[in-house]
């Protein structure tokens, strides 16, 4: 059985006009290959949404209907997509919104479904990571410090998570989490639940 250290894993962030994959369009998508906790490619391209870009996310992200307009369409870069991730463990901050997006998008031009193994570092650093103030990409990289180059941009977002999931491939190495079925089985046991604290008053 292969040692984490041995997997590979792509890490993935999508920037999406809106939350719903039926009614919106992915705007930019980046990726980042990780083995042997380092980094080892990365892919990262904006994608024209077929849909206007509404101005929250025009504000969010910084991503305007012009910057688009040239953009491949996602049918064009899909097979690209499916090459850089091949058999790849997933990676992805709030796995499931993304997750949900990249596959619906894949059914509608490629008749495909992801189905490899996803890990979710929302999940790991609320194990890992238990004094950090919340879960937020954001949050957590100012917790452990780690450079942010564009946040609410695709290929930003890729490269802090792929950051973030690093410190923690590591962490879990010193916790001998060696596999990825150790790690399944210890990121989704149940969390012990904290002792309540007694008052002094009460002990008297």
């Amino acid at each position: 059985m292969r040692k984490l250290s041995e997997e590979t894993f792509t890490v993935f962030d999508l920037e999406t006009t809106g939350g719903r994959p039926e009614t919106n369009g992915i705007l930019e998508i980046g990726m980042v290959k990780v083995r042997g906790n380092q980094l080892i490619d990365r892919y990262a391209t904006l994608v024209n949404p077929c849909f206007p870009i509404p101005p929250i996310v025009r504000r969010m992200t910084g991503i305007n209907d012009e910057m688009v307009i040239n953009a491949p369409l996602f049918q064009e870069i899909a097979d690209p997509i499916l090459n850089f991730v091949d058999c790849d463990i997933l990676v992805v901050h709030n796995g499931p919104f993304d997750l949900q997006f990249l596959n619906y998008y894949l059914q509608q031009t490629q008749k495909i479904t992801l189905l490899n193994p996803l890990l979710c570092t929302v999940k790991l650093g609320e194990r890992l990571l238990p004094d950090a103030p919340n879960r937020r990409l954001e949050t957590l990289a100012q917790y452990l410090d780690l450079p942010f180059p564009g946040r609410h941009r695709a290929w930003g977002d890729a490269e802090v998570t792929a950051q973030l999931f690093i410190t923690c491939l590591r962490r879990l190495e010193e916790q001998g989490i060696e596999t990825l079925g150790q790690l399944t089985r210890w990121l989704y046991k149940p969390m012990p639940k904290p002792t309540p604290a007694v008052d002094a008053a009460e002990k008297t």
